[in-house]
Parts: structure tokens; sequence; C-alpha cells
């Protein structure tokens, strides 16, 4: 005579450990870690968000996988289907997420220089203007007496020119009296 065991499997195709807890839930919760104690590839789908911080979404039957994107790139659902993309800023492949140049658009005014920066750009006041308000405005060089005492200064945008005073003219980049 043969004995019979019935044993009976729970197959539970991923496990997310939420702050040392595993999680049923179905809502989206943002976490500071999420780690897989157990995994399947086909088990789902999590997601990254812009932020520094690990997402997740159980799909209905409760399995979860974590989606490996870097750090500039984000997944959202559409539909039944997870479409990844690359946060603001940034181009490429949700894998591979690289900085788009926005100085190639010159979005910055005549009177500043395009600064590319990580996922966005600065504008940067050229010589001879300076920062008011958010705006770059031309600064009056004259009012620091930059011109020799027999010459007139003439600020212009962005610069200042040097003439010569009545009775004077200018001989080798100097005024001198006729």
């Amino acid at each position: 005579m043969k004995n019979l065991v019935h044993i009976t499997f729970l197959f539970v195709a991923s496990l997310c450990l939420i702050e040392g807890q595993t999680t049923t839930e179905k809502t989206p919760v943002t976490v500071p870690d999420a780690d897989p104690l157990f995994h399947w590839p086909r088990a789902g789908t999590c997601r990254y968000p812009c932020l520094k911080t690990v997402s997740y979404l159980k799909t209905r039957s409760s399995w979860c996988w974590i989606r490996k994107c870097t750090k500039y790139s984000t997944a959202y659902r559409k539909e039944k289907s997870v479409c990844t993309r690359c946060c603001k800023g940034w181009i490429g492949s949700p894998a591979n997420c690289k900085d788009y140049n926005e100085c190639l658009k010159n979005p910055c005014h005549f009177s500043a220089i395009c600064q590319n920066t990580p996922g966005s750009y600065k504008c940067i006041c050229k010589s001879g203007y300076k920062l008011v308000n958010g705006k770059c405005v031309d600064y009056n060089e004259c009012l620091n007496n930059p011109c020799h005492s027999s010459a007139i200064c003439r600020n212009i945008p962005g610069s200042y020119e040097c003439g010569c005073k009545r009775g004077y003219r200018m001989t080798d980049g100097k005024c001198v009296g006729k």
C-alpha cells in the first residue's frame, strides 16, 4: 500500500519588498527603495519616475516587476502596456537617456550666451550686460570713466566707445591736441 501525500505549492511570480513588508496593493506607491524578493520577468510592471525614487504598480495578477531604467527616464502606464520615455530635457531610449542640448535652438536673448546643463539650460549675460529681474540689460560702462580725461565716453549696447573732445583728435588710439 502506498501513502499518497498531497502537497499544494503556492506559486507567486514576484514579491516586492517595500520598507520591509511585502505588498499586494494595486495602487501606485512611491517609496525610497523596492527590492524584488523573487522575480519572474513576465510578471507585470514596475516604474521609475523622474525623481530619484522607485515607484511600483501592481498588475491585476498582483505580480510586480522592477524595471531597470536610467535615472533620467520614467515609465508610464498607457492602456494595457507599459510605455517608457526619457524625462524632459533628455533624449534616446529609456535604458540610455542622453542630455538634449537645448542651446541648439537658441533659446536665449541676443544679450546672453546659452549654457547647456543636465536636462535643461541657462542663459548667462554677455560681457557688457548684467542680469536685472531675470533679463540681461546693457550695463553703462561709462559710469566707471574708462576713457582718458581728454575723451568722451559713449555707451553702446554691450560696450562703450571713447571719442575725442572738441579740440582733440585721435592719434594711435589716444586723443591729442590739434
